[in-house]
């Protein structure tokens, strides 16, 4: 699968390419870029001149000095936030209805989404009533905020297009993993997530739905706990159990909306998913 072409990428005329760019190498599992000049990794580098500097002595620590405290390694993620989880517990728990998750939500100050320039929480789309089939994305965008409901402009129009063509528009509810909008459009990180998880639980085990639906890597990160690529979970049933509510539910990663969008190709996988979901929560009907 090849990345979106676009010269105007190359000059940057159309920010929207660069985003759709960017967006393919993240939902593959592309961690590190790579100049375009080959290079022989496989070679030792040549060895440096030792400066004035590097050829002195250390100075010694005066006595009964202070350690100097070591830096965490590069790269590494902050460590989660226990005490927002655990009041995000306490509040998601006591809910009976999805319509009282979305109240403990608005009380709910431990996501620091929430304090990054988001307006609101935005929760579900759907009738709890009719749906059978839990669908997870990664976070809400700027039209989700500005309509107040999820998978809104025109990621919310693909997915839509696609249940409906599967004949699952009725059985459908419509979740992220996070409630908040992310700065710049983003993924949520894992911190985030873990903030927002006992929410998004508490929703699947009122739901009690025959199968998830997993809209992406960071759906599939959140839900599954893996840091597998898209690539190599897509079209795999796996099991999501709860971390913080006693359930077990299958669950089907495929292609994100925004992915989609970018790689049209790609659709004829995630349709095919589609298809696999639709045979399991209903094993004699066939495609539709």
């Amino acid at each position: 699968m090849s990345p979106p072409a676009d010269p105007s990428i190359a000059n940057g005329a159309d920010p929207r390419a660069l985003e759709a760019l960017l967006s393919f190498w993240v939902e593959v599992g592309v961690e590190v870029s790579a100049s375009a000049a080959p290079m022989d990794r496989l070679k030792a580098p040549p060895p440096r001149a030792a400066s004035p500097q590097a050829a002195a002595p250390p100075a010694r620590p005066a006595q009964n000095a202070p350690p100097v405290p070591s830096a965490p390694p590069r790269g590494s993620a902050p460590a989660t936030n226990e005490a927002a989880v655990a009041a995000a517990r306490d509040l998601a728990r006591p809910a009976s209805t999805l319509a009282e998750i979305e109240q403990a939500l608005q009380a709910f100050e431990g996501c620091a989404l929430r304090h990054s320039g988001a307006v609101r929480p935005i929760f579900v789309r759907g009738d709890p009533a009719t749906a059978d089939i839990l669908v997870i994305g990664e976070a809400p965008g700027a039209d989700d905020e500005a309509a107040g409901s999820p998978f809104q402009g025109a990621q919310g129009r693909l997915i839509d297009r696609m249940l409906q063509a599967a004949g699952l528009s009725e059985r459908a509810l419509l979740i992220n993993t996070v409630f908040w909008r992310t700065p710049g459009g983003g993924a949520p990180s894992a911190n985030d997530q873990a903030a927002c998880r006992p929410f998004l639980e508490r929703a699947a085990l009122l739901l009690k739905p025959r199968a998830v639906l997993l809209l992406g890597a960071a759906a599939a990160r959140a839900t599954l706990r893996t840091e597998d690529p898209i690539l190599k979970v897509r079209g795999r049933w796996a099991h999501w159990t709860g971390e913080h509510e006693a359930f077990d539910l299958p669950a089907l990663p495929t292609f994100s909306p925004a992915f989609l969008l970018a790689q049209p190709r790609a659709r004829k996988n995630a349709w095919a998913d589609l298809l696999t979901l639709a045979a399991r929560v209903d094993p004699g009907a066939g495609a539709p």
